[in-house]
């Protein structure tokens, strides 16, 4: 299975490395690592992630506050849709 993000997750993902950049470069690039690390578990797991009532899954991020937000495509993809900090109202689903 492969994973692919979207344009809107992998700009959330840049807006979320420059936020934290701005403090802490090293932090922002190791937050950046984990969660693309967190986003390619889902090719050996896909159903890790918990089900929302859209049809999208949405994945916890170990040690960090955030989610991964993401759907399974089809039986060979799952779409990476948005990266959302815990604390943020979750956007309505694409």
């Amino acid at each position: 299975m492969r994973v692919r993000w979207t344009v809107h997750a992998i700009r959330q993902l840049a807006e979320v490395r420059a936020y934290i950049a701005e403090d802490n470069p090293a932090a922002a690039r190791w937050v950046a690592r984990r969660l693309r690390q967190t986003a390619a578990l889902l090719r050996a797991q896909p159903f890790m992630g918990r089900s929302t009532s859209h049809g999208q899954r949405e994945l916890l991020v170990s040690q960090l506050p955030y989610i991964i937000a993401y759907r399974i495509a089809d039986p060979d993809t799952v779409e990476v849709l948005g990266v959302v900090h815990t604390a943020r109202d979750r956007p309505a689903p694409r």
